[in-house]
């Protein structure tokens, strides 16, 4: 699977595993488990030979007639069934069928099976007719309103405000009651979590929420990495357990530490285990809920291959720093006996009181890491003096950098990409320019967009005393230049979509003649902006400049070039790219061979015969190059064919006819549509949408329609 599951029109559970969900994920992952240690070469082949005795000892048959694993046998056949159950329900991270960190921790003991559904369910959501459905919080949403903490199986589909058949409600139901915060009597859901709903839903992660939610989860949890940590993210403490203090929080990181390192020694009886956690191996997921500082994170690195005697391969750390907490063994007995605070990287010019902090020894016996008590002074006085270290060097490394004298990254340009709609220019930049959300800002131009939407504006502020003052807050052009001012070491990208839409030059105002580059990438001129300059170089004063770190990517549609023209200023500076309207690659040429819905016609036929005829008539349209279908005009989705459901099967029509229709073929309908049979739009959707097969094509012209299904 990558990213999230495939949407549907309804609420789906997958047929093979609707009920006994928990059995079900536990027996995946202990014989995924077993069969990765076991060390054969044919994993998948194991994983399915021991999922048939897994099931067995975990599950029950619900007709009581035979064993757990019911007609399972172990075949691959069989075993490869439940490959969507076990990545949507995120126990694989890949192909390979490696354990995710949080069904790791399952299989070794680390998490209880129920904690995980209990993580599972506060962030995971269905892709239900063009809206990310996260149920859990519809649920609970639907039970504050109502004021009561039971909801009838008949109307979970009304707190969704979805369609949902009878057996899915079941699935749905049985799923939840898997959780230690939901219990269901076959016709009813209760809640019966510890904390009120009120404080309980505000767990729940509803970043992909309805329509723009779902949009936004196509582009963002794009890969199976992506979508696994977002769902498993949600948090098992309660709000007040949430904002435990700090000092409490980092005596059990300390502690879960050092006992995993005494159990890798032999000390202690345990798990052994290894990695690095702040590149989000395995380990992270038994610390998890101590390693968060508002500020700043905490990450345990511990020495591959379990002796863990070295005090350079074994430590707590800031993520992503060299600011470390570091053991002190006992090379003969192995035993820690105190920690000490050091930096990875010589630092110059240390105050003294730094200094002396970076000398100390912290006694692992005064911090009393494994007494039930609160922390003591010995504790407090490592946290406080380790934060006086974090704080002091960030604060250092972040004045004492010259950035613009930094060997910044080459490079940085200005390209529009073009072509016909759904010719990929958007893909395009996805997949060659930038896929990284931290590295870009997207925005889309059109009428009403301002030089004060792009680069900022003058906006009042309430302040705490009630008075009202006024500052400067950056748009996305100014936040992307600070960013890559102050990060040499990558490429940023400014990303226009539908750049002649909206009256470029204006938007861009001063801002145009920064737009010359020289060879490195870097502005060739420089401008005087006293607000962008106290945002991006903290000194308004500042002349301001694109850094070569840093390029702007526009997108135009050629169909659209009249709305507003770009001129040849504004043209020059920049790179033009046409981006061709055809299939490239396997999967786009396997995309361009999908049936358009249950016809014979595949997608690549139509989008070939259509732009033949387009090119042809020149006569009464303006350049009708432009008003070609390109090769991603509809998706995949909008060709796929659903016996009786005409709402999906209407998507083809209503999106590539309309267009013919309205557009495309606007004053010259006569030349494509036969219109002795259809009038209208209207006539034209619906006779398509009720015929079947290659009859859908009699909306069209008679040698169309033969030129098409030969």
């Amino acid at each position: 699977m990558a990213g999230i599951p495939k949407e549907h029109d309804k609420l789906y559970f997958d047929v093979l595993c609707r009920t006994q969900k928990l059995e079900t994920v536990l027996s995946l992952i202990h014989a995924t488990y077993q069969a990765k240690k076991s060390g054969v070469e044919d994993v998948k082949a194991e994983i399915a030979k021991r999922l048939e005795n897994a099931y067995n000892l975990f599950k029950t048959n619900i007709r009581g007639t035979d064993s757990g694993s019911g007609t399972y046998a172990g075949t691959m056949k069989q075993f490869e069934s439940q490959y969507t159950i076990g990545h949507e329900l995120c126990i694989w991270s890949n192909s390979n069928l490696d354990l995710t960190p949080y069904a790791l921790a399952v299989a070794e003991g680390q998490m209880t099976i129920r904690e995980y559904f209990d993580i599972f369910f506060l962030s995971y959501f269905q892709p239900i007719s063009g809206k990310g459905v996260p149920v859990l919080y519809l649920i609970l949403k639907y039970m504050i309103e109502h004021n009561t903490k039971e909801i009838e199986k008949n109307s979970i589909p009304i707190a969704m405000e979805v369609e949902a058949e009878r057996e899915d409600i079941n699935a749905l139901c049985n799923f939840l009651s898997d959780t230690s915060y939901i219990n269901y009597d076959g016709k009813k859901l209760f809640y019966v979590g510890k904390e009120s709903i009120a404080s309980f839903i505000k767990r729940c992660n509803t970043t992909y929420l309805g329509t723009d939610g779902l949009i936004r989860a196509k582009s963002e949890l794009n890969t199976e990495e992506k979508y696994i940590t977002y769902i498993m993210s949600g948090k098992l403490k309660s709000d007040d357990m949430i904002n435990e203090p700090q000092y409490l929080k980092f005596k059990k990181l300390l502690a879960w530490f050092v006992n995993q390192l005494n159990i890798n020694n032999g000390i202690e009886e345990g798990n052994k285990t290894s990695g690095k956690g702040s590149n989000g191996e395995s380990i992270q997921a038994r610390y998890f809920e101590w390693r968060d500082y508002g500020e700043f994170t905490l990450d345990c690195t511990i020495q591959s291959g379990y002796l863990s005697t070295s005090s350079k391969a074994n430590y707590i750390h800031k993520t992503h720093t060299g600011i470390n907490i570091r053991p002190k063994f006992d090379k003969s007995t192995k035993v820690i006996r105190h920690l000490y605070i050091d930096l990875y990287n010589d630092v110059d010019h240390l105050s003294e009181d730094i200094s002396k902090i970076l000398e100390k020894e912290y006694l692992l016996d005064d911090l009393r890491l494994f007494e039930n008590d609160n922390p003591n002074e010995a504790l407090i006085e490592l946290f406080d003096d380790y934060c006086r270290v974090i704080e002091t060097l960030t604060k250092k490394a972040k004045n004492n950098v010259d950035y613009d004298n930094y060997n910044r990254l080459l490079g940085g340009e200005n390209i529009i990409l073009y072509g016909v709609p759904g010719a990929g220019k958007s893909w395009t930049i996805k997949h060659e320019y930038c896929d990284d959300d931290d590295r870009m800002e997207r925005l889309v131009f059109h009428p009403d967009y301002t030089y004060s939407d792009f680069v900022g504006q003058i906006l009042p502020r309430l302040d705490e005393d009630g008075s009202v003052s006024y500052e400067f807050t950056p748009g996305p052009f100014t936040k992307l230049l600070r960013k890559a001012y102050t990060n040499p070491e990558k490429m940023f990208f400014l990303v226009i979509e539908e750049v002649n839409r909206g009256n470029a030059p204006s938007i861009f105002g001063d801002i145009f003649q920064l737009l010359d580059r020289n060879k490195d990438g870097k502005s060739e001129y420089e401008i005087t902006n006293g607000d962008i300059a106290k945002i991006v170089y903290e000194n308004e004063n500042h002349k301001i400049s694109i850094p070569s770190n840093m390029s702007i990517l526009c997108t135009m549609n050629t169909s659209d070039q009249n709305v507003f023209t770009l001129d040849t200023a504004f043209q020059r500076r920049w790179s033009m790219r046409l981006i061709k309207n055809r299939f490239l690659g396997d999967t786009e040429k396997q995309f361009a061979k999908t049936n358009i819905l249950d016809t014979d016609v595949t997608w690549d036929k139509f989008f070939t015969e259509i732009n033949k005829i387009i090119l042809s008539k020149n006569i009464r349209m303006t350049s009708s190059e432009d008003k070609r279908l390109g090769t991603h005009f509809v998706a995949k989705e909008d060709l796929e064919y659903i016996e009786g459901n005409n709402k999906q099967n209407s998507k083809f029509p209503e999106k590539v006819l309309k267009y013919l229709w309205d557009d495309a073929f606007k004053f010259t309908k006569e030349d494509i549509f036969d219109l002795d049979k259809v009038k209208s739009l209207e006539e034209v959707i619906e006779l398509f949408t009720i015929n079947s097969r290659n009859e859908r094509f009699r909306v069209f012209k008679d040698n169309i329609y033969n030129t098409l299904i030969q």
